[in-house]
């Protein structure tokens, strides 16, 4: 029971300094993938500490992520599958149904029944890692800025920016690797032509011809192929009502700027009518459908209101910042998030532009009262789709995912399900070659192009293409030898970026966090009492036979 009492002195009792006895395996981050290794090691008779930064479990499930995609649901097992048919259950569905759709305060509650039921030892609010203590290529232990300091014999790094990863020292990086770095077809600045790009059929330039407008991609341009800095755009998944008795108004931004909203009206102007938006509107089960959102009478819907990637709540070039950022810059990178989405929000509401029939639809939908009352019913965490990705034992690239699928054999820790989802890195100016059946791009700072031609908009950066299963092996999770001996990265995993746009799945992270789990659990075991567990030695026959146990799909 004493165990229990962390979350209660991290928020109340610590000092400048709060020490915990040390732990088999302390978990960073409470993602869910960060839940499932918790849950995994603990099961496997592990002493398990969860640290959470923030105040909140649950990672973006628990904050707007009302939708999770999963293709193919055999893929799934162990903790994954139980938690997506703990949803189906508190929905009233069949037992063995696997539900991806629920609130984020069902995902909150959920999570949190598994944390205990596994008596895990749980420490919200503990704030980031200031400093790591080490010995030699172990990590002993680590002081946290809200001034706990955990020793334990192993650590996994389940946060979504390598966070742990970083303060260790581990290889990482967040770029666009180049199409010959690890042979990619599909890597580094995508060429014109590519099937994903879309060309939107409008002017990006202002009034004088030259000026860009707010919201295209500044600077130069990368040659095809070629590796850049750019990452995918980052948004807020909002859940969001039409019901008048649980709706909260959605606020006015802070300096809203009615110009800076020119290209989404000329994005707007260039639909037929009547204007449609396609932004992806999943209903929480027993709230309704997008056929009943358009056609139905309002009331009592919930639904999470996503990016429907050409010029919508995604930021498109706003990430870029938010890897390698401080605290500052990392809120900065929020707030313009926040001020972003409320702003497209209040054009589609108020701005002339729109039919009154448009504006008064826009209107009748609101933040949900019954979500995140701590944060004024706004998601507390940004959807960071991809930050700075982990350089170790095995790098996990195109051929893994999409061309070869290798079969890794009792090496393999879990199953990856989904395409290369990828959403766009940049919004382009193009020119119109001479017989108007191409739309070449062009980098943003050149020249602009001679008056009279024809220009567009490239949305650059998406792939969607591929499905698997494909096996995921131990190794990708592993740091370099050299790096680091007792830390595993299930989320921010080795991966090129071409591979990590399959892997960026909460059900996904959720499968290789326990393997993560279990697999410190017997790095443990087979360490002396008191030492470090070295996930480097563990026997991949050992931890077949462990995750086979813990009902884990290894195999497609």
């Amino acid at each position: 029971m004493a165990g229990r009492l962390i979350p209660l002195l991290v928020a109340f009792y610590c000092g400048l300094c709060c020490a915990t006895p040390m732990v088999d395996v302390c978990i960073y981050s409470a993602t869910p993938g960060g839940i499932a290794a918790a849950v995994g090691a603990a099961r496997f008779g592990a002493s398990t500490l969860l640290l959470e930064p923030s105040a909140r479990i649950g990672g973006l499930s628990a904050s707007g992520l009302s939708h999770s995609d999963i293709a193919n649901a055999s893929a799934l097992g162990g903790v994954s599958r139980e938690f997506f048919e703990s949803v189906a259950a508190f929905y009233g569905e069949p037992n063995g149904t696997v539900e991806a759709n629920l609130e984020p305060h069902v995902a909150l509650h959920i999570f949190s029944q598994l944390v205990a039921e596994a008596n895990v030892t749980l420490a919200t609010r503990t704030g980031a890692v200031s400093r790591v203590y080490r010995n030699g290529g172990a990590i002993v232990s680590l002081q946290l800025d809200g001034g706990l300091n955990v020793s334990a014999r192993t650590f996994i790094d389940a946060s979504y920016n390598g966070d742990l990863t970083a303060a260790v020292g581990c290889s990482q990086t967040a770029m666009r690797e180049a199409n010959t770095t690890y042979n990619e077809s599909r890597a580094g600045r995508l060429p014109d032509g590519f099937s994903s790009n879309v060309v939107l059929d409008i002017d990006p330039y202002g009034p004088d011809g030259s000026t860009l407008l707010v919201g295209m991609t500044g600077g130069g341009l990368a040659s095809p192929g070629a590796s850049d800095s750019t990452l995918q755009a980052y948004d807020f998944r909002l859940c969001v009502t039409d019901d008048p008795s649980n709706r909260v108004p959605f606020p006015a931004p802070r300096a809203y700027n009615s110009s800076d909203w020119e290209l989404f009206r000329r994005y707007a102007a260039s639909l037929p009518p009547p204007i449609q938006f396609d932004y992806f509107w999943f209903g929480v089960p027993g709230s309704g459908t997008l056929a009943a959102v358009q056609a139905g009478p309002p009331g009592g819907r919930k639904f999470d209101l996503n990016s429907d990637f050409r010029m919508s709540f995604d930021v498109i070039g706003g990430s870029v910042l938010w890897p390698w950022g401080d605290a500052a810059t990392q809120a900065a990178v929020f707030d313009a998030h926040v001020q972003h989405t409320l702003g497209l929000l209040w054009t589609l509401a108020h701005d002339p532009f729109f039919s009154a029939e448009a504006r008064a639809n826009a209107s009748m939908w609101g933040l949900c009262s019954d979500e995140f009352p701590d944060t004024d019913n706004w998601p507390p965490q940004i959807y960071v789709r991809e930050g700075r990705r982990l350089i170790g034992a095995h790098v996990l690239t195109q051929r893994d995912v999409l061309d070869e699928r290798a079969a890794w054999g009792n090496a393999s820790v879990g199953l990856g399900c989904y395409p290369l989802d990828d959403h766009y890195h940049e919004r382009i100016p193009c020119v119109y070659d001479a017989d108007g059946g191409n739309c070449l791009m062009r980098a943003p700072n050149a020249w602009p192009p001679p008056r009279g031609s024809r220009v567009g908009v490239v949305m650059e950066g998406h792939m969607g293409d591929g499905l698997g299963p494909f096996e995921v092996p131990y190794a990708a999770l592993l740091p370099q030898a050299t790096e680091a001996t007792n830390l595993l990265v299930p989320v921010a995993l080795s991966a090129s970026h071409v591979a990590f746009c399959a892997m960026r799945l909460e059900p996904t992270w959720m499968v290789l966090g326990q393997s993560a789990g279990i697999a410190a659990a017997l790095a443990c075991q087979a360490a002396a009492p008191g030492q470090p567990g070295l996930v480097h030695g563990v026997d991949v026959n050992v931890l077949h036979g462990a995750l086979l146990a813990a009902d884990q799909r290894l195999h497609p």
